[in-house]
């Protein structure tokens, strides 16, 4: 058996128990409820989802973890989007493994495992940042430790998270992450607005007591383990939006084979064919460039950045193209709170900045490509 064959039978099997899940404990109705709720998640979901292994999807074997290949994972993350399940698996689970898992913090990865405890990376100092950087944050020596000064921006799920990983500049000129107990004397959080489906905020740290054994990376393993996540959150970041956009892209065919204008169902319009049959082949087109990231990610080569990028500049793409004209498509009736495909259009509103734009993301695809031909 081929390692592709392994990843789709090892997908269908994962695929199944998600379904499976998903029709129990999952519905618009849900999703309809939550946008209205402050943290944006079920904590008794979480758990459930500890319990399934998919929040330790990507770990090792040998942390306790699933050790699913980055293909396989995206395949689950685009079940969830398809379903807009709004728990942060990407932000508060396989971000911050890639974070634990290279440090070996037994004791955080068991809280990640379990679900008790949720995790979230404090990275960003600027708006447009996606890739990583020397921090500005500082990490200073002190009596009993270190003290945290400085200000990230664009955490996701900061304002409800337990434990946040932070990015900073060690004494030396370092970049090192450590470990602050939410709610820490000290940190200031500011909630941005969530009306559009996003769950981020700002966080400010002055004088914040960090103990010693809270270092988790310092130096050249600090700033690879924040690549590594940061990457591989983009491309399921990337899975997720595509979910979306082939969900929102069912909805939308399915109406246009049952709705009737003029004595015939609008599915039989040729217009409306050629529209829907544009959006499915970019739809496609953009569930491949994921592929083609996760397979370049997983056999680490020297293209996988570039691969990324275009990635999530397609997904973002699509997944707002895709929400927009389905809701055209729908009428007026799209456009009412109790149509599923405002949800869809709203997630990608919230969604889509977040690690990139499309044109963010096109222009660094372009710098990676010229780089590499130089």
């Amino acid at each position: 058996m081929t390692d592709t064959d392994q990843d789709s039978e090892i997908a269908a099997m994962i695929g199944g128990a998600i379904a499976g899940f998903i029709e129990a404990r999952h519905s618009p109705a849900r999703v309809r409820m939550l946008l209205k709720d402050p943290t944006g998640y079920d904590r008794a979901v979480w758990t459930h989802m500890a319990e399934e292994g998919w929040l330790t999807a990507r770990l090792p074997e040998g942390s306790g973890g699933v050790g699913l290949s980055l293909t396989t994972t995206a395949s689950m993350v685009r079940a969830f989007g398809g379903a807009l399940l709004p728990e942060p698996l990407i932000a508060c689970a396989f971000m911050p493994s890639a974070i634990l898992a290279s440090c070996g913090s037994d004791a955080l990865l068991s809280d990640l495992m379990s679900g008790q405890h949720l995790a979230t990376l404090a990275w960003q100092e600027s708006i447009a940042q996606t890739a990583p950087a020397p921090p500005t944050t500082r990490l200073e020596s002190a009596q009993d430790g270190y003290r945290l000064n400085g200000r990230k921006l664009n955490v996701p799920h900061g304002a409800t998270c337990d434990i946040l990983l932070v990015s900073a500049l060690h004494g030396d000129g370092a970049t090192a992450i450590v470990t602050v107990q939410a709610g820490a004397a000290g940190i200031t959080v500011t909630p941005h607005d969530h009306r559009e489906g996003g769950r981020f905020a700002s966080l400010d740290f002055v004088d914040v007591e960090i103990p010693g054994d809270a270092l988790l990376l310092v130096g050249e393993a600090a700033d690879r383990a924040l690549d590594q996540a940061i990457t591989e959150g983009t491309v399921l970041l990337s899975a997720y939006l595509a979910g979306m956009s082939e969900k929102i892209l069912e909805i939308a065919t399915d109406y246009a084979r049952t709705r009737e204008q003029f004595g015939r169902v609008i599915g039989s319009f040729q217009a409306l064919q050629h529209k829907l049959v544009d959006l499915a082949m970019r739809v496609r087109l953009t569930t491949a460039t994921i592929d083609h990231a996760t397979r370049a990610l997983d056999r680490d080569l020297p293209s996988a950045d570039a691969a990324v990028a275009a990635a999530k500049a397609s997904s973002a793409g699509t997944a707002f193209l895709v929400s927009r004209k389905a809701i055209q498509i729908l009428g007026a009736i799209g456009y009412t709170q109790e149509a599923d495909a405002g949800l869809y259009l709203t997630a990608a509103i919230g969604l889509t900045p977040w690690l990139g734009g499309e044109r963010h993301q096109r222009r660094r695809f372009a710098t990676l490509a010229l780089t590499k031909d130089d």
